[in-house]
């Protein structure tokens, strides 16, 4: 009976050291940095890689989410989102790259935290952002015109048409004020004459 029990604790020693004696842990490797770039265009790109070993399911699966304003992909150029997954062969993760970037989406502001690494059984990792800053995105104006006028010393203009607003994004609301007005660069008598005009945009998505 004796040696019976000694041979079922050696049994579940090996066990625990063949299954237990390593820690279960996700390692990334690299930084990001800045990615800067304007509203409605995604930033370039960031890279990183992490491995993942002695994880407790054999095919147990890591989770990497993009922190606000951001998002990651096992793939460059494709396959974005909030987070992606990978899943372990044999309890591992094989050196893997975590490709990360600013959404078009992303408001002008400026984004940074964390993209995490995480699954059941390690503890969760964190590769840093570095401050990225989205800018605000120029639009332009067609079809407005100016009025001739007769000399009389101002440089004040009258902006005339129904000018169209280019380069909203998306869905965006955004419009002209109506009720603009101009200013010729020069007084003088001239043909030609260069005209700068006061548009103000209006709509809920104005500021971006």
């Amino acid at each position: 009976m004796k040696r019976i029990l000694q041979l079922a604790f050696l049994a579940a020693s090996f066990f625990i050291i063949s299954n237990g004696g390593f820690a279960q842990t996700i390692t990334p490797t690299g930084t990001l940095s800045a990615l800067p770039t304007t509203y409605g265009t995604v930033s370039a790109e960031g890279t990183f890689t992490f491995t993942a070993t002695a994880l407790t399911g054999s095919t147990e699966t890591v989770t990497i989410s993009a922190p606000t304003g951001f998002e990651v992909s096992l793939t460059s150029g494709s396959g974005f989102g909030s987070s992606v997954t990978k899943n372990a062969t044999a309890n591992n993760i094989a050196s893997t790259s975590i490709f990360v970037r600013v959404k078009a989406t992303s408001t002008p502001a400026t984004y940074s935290g964390n993209v995490t690494l995480s699954s059941a059984s390690a503890t969760t990792a964190n590769v840093a952002t570095t401050a990225s800053v989205v800018s605000k995105k120029g639009l332009t104006i067609t079809g407005a015109t100016a009025s001739n006028k007769i000399y009389n010393g101002t440089t004040a203009a009258t902006v005339t048409a129904s000018p169209t607003l280019n380069g909203v994004v998306g869905a965006d609301v955004v419009s002209i004020n109506a009720g603009a007005t101009g200013i010729f660069v020069s007084a003088n008598v001239g043909t030609g004459i260069s005209v700068t005009s006061n548009y103000s945009l209006t709509g809920a998505n104005a500021g971006n």
